[in-house]
This record gives structure tokens, sequence and C-alpha cells, in this order.
């Protein structure tokens, strides 16, 4: 039987790089995404750019949408 050879590889980092918080960048694609969390929860969402700027105002916008969810399935109710 033959022998196994054996090389060392590196591991990958995975498809994104870390830019700033909650913002990654795919490195197959050059697309920036948003990753935020709360209430124990992560939400992913493609900002759909490959442009920095663009990128940290639709970042500001998805963490404003994520905020508005609520904890719970029903209904949010707003206080008046």
């Amino acid at each position: 039987m033959g022998k196994r050879r054996t090389e060392a590889r590196e591991e990958p980092s995975g498809p994104f790089a870390k830019v700033a918080e909650c913002l990654d960048l795919h490195v197959g694609t050059s697309r920036y995404y948003a990753f935020v969390k709360r209430g124990g929860k992560q939400f992913r969402r493609s900002l759909k750019t490959t442009g920095r700027q663009l990128a940290n105002r639709r970042l500001a916008d998805y963490r404003e949408e994520v905020q508005r969810l609520t904890d719970d399935n029903g209904p949010r109710c707003d206080p008046r």
C-alpha cells in the first residue's frame, strides 16, 4: 500500500472580512453585509453595494429596522 501524503494547508478565515462594527465585506463578491444582534438573535442582510459610504448609510437604516422588531410574534403596539 502507498503512504498517505499530508500537506500543511492554511484554513481560510471564511468568505467575510470584518470591516467595521456590524459591517463585513464578502471576499468573493466585494459586497457589504450587515451583521446585527438583538435579543440573542443575529440578523444578517446584504447591503447590495460595493461602496463603503453607502454601506455605512444602509447599515444605519438596517440597525433602526432591527430595533423596531418586537421580541414576540404578536403585533407591535406604539404607546400613545
